[in-house]
């Protein structure tokens, strides 16, 4: 099993190359942005991009697990999977540009038709670039797989600091007003996003020509379709925990539209700091979720998935206890007049640590082929989001937002572990698992209390905390850590 758990490790590393650099070197556009631009016009990028996570998931409607769960069983699953999803995402987006200005109108963004458009052809490229990336994950290609996602940050990052840093610096000093127009704004974050996008679908050409029209199978699409459906129904819902608050936000926050924009703009740019804990999360997920589906057959599979677990809430605890401890130069990241709504980040670390064990304990669904029950769970999150929403919303603002975020993971991930243990039971740790959890909780509010010393001593103290979780760690796992350094 420690062979397995290398190789799982050893990929979750590239995988990680792509995702949590290129997502920590893209993060570092957020200074640019919040800079840039005032907490309306980013509430503008927040609550888009809230849009566009719902039209992904529905273009996409789970193939891209499904394509896993088949992928051994069938050989025509990869060109019957890519050929129904660009199918059906290409039809569905040209009629939503054939009804642009009702969009428009329908999100209160009359005054952002360009924005829209861009928005919609970068969903187009990426649903097209979704099931290439998941043949390269089948066939272990994961150091090809980096290169694309990086190429893609590098020109996200490089058009963007083109137009909002080199271009505007010129216009803003006379010196050149052809390279920048002051009327697209915002719309510059959607067009270095398209591009890049763009170039990342020709880069994946070559798996996309492996797609043959004679290995499309309209009975093998339905068997697909058929586990496919409920996880599209589960993937909605996921959507609707991360991102409907700031929709609802728009909605039931008191004061006029621009007021409302900038409460979702401090929103969002805050949540960025909380995305520092999910970074290591989406490689582990890049990396587990094929992995789960080829071992599943072996003995030991259930102890191994409880091993990951372990190993995983760990690692995410630390990084939690890191960005609680040093928060405030996390906070250095975003604009000055967006620091009012540091108080979540907390809430919402907390939020994503609960929302990647639920990502953990989802595993028995999967394979099983109980996918509908696991849709279940989600559309209950789902459910549970937005009543928390609509009643914490007009009380304590976005600060309800986060708290029930963070009541909508927790409660996905108590359900989901109830319903494993019994229809796919696995010996997870949790006593030690709940250990490492609330002990970052008592660390963190601990040093906290001592914030009337000095900076040289509270820092001191910080560092003293991680000391305390490392301690923790070996104690409770030394036997297993004798073990690794033995070998």
């Amino acid at each position: 099993m420690r062979k397995e758990l290398q190789k799982l490790l050893g990929q979750t590393a590239i995988y990680g190359l792509s995702t949590i650099l290129g997502r920590l070197i893209n993060f570092l556009l957020v200074p640019l942005f919040t800079d840039e631009f005032t907490t309306a016009e980013f509430g503008t990028v927040s609550k888009l991009y809230s849009y566009s996570a719902f039209l992904f998931v529905l273009l996409l409607f789970g193939m891209e697990t499904a394509f896993f769960r088949f992928v051994k069983k069938h050989t025509k699953s990869y060109s019957t999977a890519v050929i129904s999803v660009s199918f059906i995402s290409i039809a569905l987006i040209c009629f939503l540009f054939s009804q642009l200005n009702s969009i428009a109108v329908l999100i209160n963004e009359e005054q952002a038709l360009l924005s829209v458009q861009l928005i919609l052809l970068l969903i187009l490229f990426d649903v097209l670039a979704a099931l290439p990336f998941a043949k390269l994950r089948t066939d272990n290609k994961a150091s090809y797989f980096a290169m694309v996602k990086l190429t893609n940050i590098a020109l996200t990052v490089g058009l963007n600091l083109f137009f909002l840093y080199y271009a505007k610096g010129l216009y803003d000093d006379h010196k050149d007003t052809s390279l920048y127009d002051p009327s697209i704004g915002v719309a510059y974050i959607f067009i270095s996003n398209a591009i890049a996008s763009f170039v990342t679908l020709l880069l994946l050409l070559p798996q996309l020509l492996k797609v043959k029209l004679k290995e499309v199978s309209f009975s093998l699409f339905k068997q697909m379709f058929r586990y496919a459906w409920p996880l599209m129904l589960l993937g909605l819902a996921g959507i609707i925990n991360e991102t409907l608050d700031r929709i609802m936000l728009d909605y039931l926050l008191e004061g006029t539209d621009f007021e409302r924009r900038q409460q979702i703009g401090i929103y969002g740019a805050c949540y960025k700091i909380s995305i520092f804990i999910s970074l290591f999360i989406q490689a582990y997920r890049y990396a587990a979720e094929p992995f789960f589906f080829d071992k599943s057959s072996e003995k030991n599979a259930q102890k191994m998935y409880a091993t990951l677990m372990n190993y995983f809430v760990i690692i995410i605890s630390l990084a939690l206890l890191v960005i609680l401890l040093f928060q405030n130069l996390f906070n250095m990241f975003i604009d000055d007049k967006f620091h009012e709504g540091v108080g979540i980040v907390p809430i919402l670390l907390y939020a994503n640590l609960f929302l990647g064990i639920y990502y953990n304990l989802s595993v028995w669904y999967k394979l099983t082929d109980k996918t509908l029950l696991g849709a279940y769970v989600g559309i209950g999150g789902a459910v549970l989001t937005v009543v928390a929403n609509w009643v914490l919303i007009p009380y304590f603002g976005y600060y309800g937002s986060a708290i029930a975020t963070l009541i909508c993971y927790v409660s996905m991930a108590l359900v989901a572990y109830m319903m494993g243990k019994k229809h796919y039971p696995v010996p997870y740790p949790l006593i030690k698992i709940l250990t490492y959890i609330f002990s970052t909780l008592l660390i963190y509010k601990a040093i906290i209390s001592f914030t009337f010393l000095s900076i040289v001593m509270v820092y001191l103290l910080k560092i003293v905390g991680l000391i305390l979780f490392f301690v923790l760690v070996y104690a409770i796992e030394r036997k297993e850590i004798k073990e690794i350094l033995r070998k």
